[in-house]
């Protein structure tokens, strides 16, 4: 299923379809905010001319927030929903990958969104990917993430998006790369023959060096920022301890 970036003129024509109803139930004004939200930024996914999943943003000043913030500006998840027919298919951590993306490219450093104290799931949603709550108001739940203008989330999120070029360069070698096996021999040649070695590796990229340390007997740890590539790193050397975590938060 694609997820699309636009604007919510672009989705206009859906305006009325049956997948806000429940919305339309809990915010009578509802068609109303809809025509005011025109030219906010948002993501969607249509299948089969319905729309299926949608997700609308507006940059906030942080003195226009809902709730106190020491911020200059903060981004607010206006419209979060997903069709019943089409949820625990991993829509809702697309769209949601795409909100803090676009929080690192505008150099926002806090989301949040609110919604109904009785839409327990859309609370354990948002809860199970870190948002905190941070309000109660009117029967109204105001949850909070936290940290997105910073190097290392950045890092992340950028290693996240390349991680398939990895994958696709350990694959397909260009011919001008030393091999593995070049590069491990440079490091054991230095060390004590016939011994075996714990072999740590910060960063495995797509895992060729730590399988090449792992396939001469050694045991092998990575430590990983991105959750993709250490899956990809993983497929190529499946018998390495891979730490998917920052080097920095690791107590050696």
């Amino acid at each position: 299923m694609n997820i699309q970036k636009g604007i919510v003129k672009d989705i206009n024509q859906f305006a009325q379809s049956s997948l806000f109803d429940g919305i339309r139930k809990d915010y009578p004004k509802h068609d109303l905010w809809w025509e005011k939200a025109l030219n906010r930024d948002c993501w969607f996914s249509i299948v089969e001319n319905e729309i299926i999943a949608a997700c609308i943003v507006k940059i906030e000043v942080g003195e226009n927030c809902d709730f106190s913030t020491k911020e200059d500006k903060i981004l607010k998840i206006s419209l979060f929903i997903i069709s019943d027919k089409y949820k625990n298919l991993g829509l809702g951590s697309a769209l949601l990958d795409n909100v803090e993306n676009f929080a690192i490219e505008n150099e926002i450093n806090d989301i949040y969104v609110s919604t109904k104290s009785t839409n327990e799931e859309a609370i354990n949603f948002f809860i199970k990917n870190n948002f905190q709550i941070i309000q109660i108001l009117n029967n109204e739940i105001y949850l909070q993430k936290r940290g997105f203008n910073n190097y290392i989330e950045i890092n992340r999120k950028a290693y996240d998006s390349l991680s398939h070029e990895y994958k696709t360069r350990g694959d397909i070698k260009s011919g001008y790369e030393e091999t593995p096996t070049y590069l491990t021999g440079n490091i054991l040649n230095l060390l004590p023959q016939n011994t075996s070695f714990t072999i740590l590796e910060i960063g495995p990229g797509s895992g060729e060096i730590i399988e090449e340390f792992e396939n001469k007997g050694h045991r092998t740890i990575a430590v990983e920022l991105s959750s993709n590539i250490a899956y990809y790193a993983k497929e190529k050397s499946p018998k390495t301890i891979f730490i998917n975590s920052n080097i920095l938060d690791i107590n050696f």
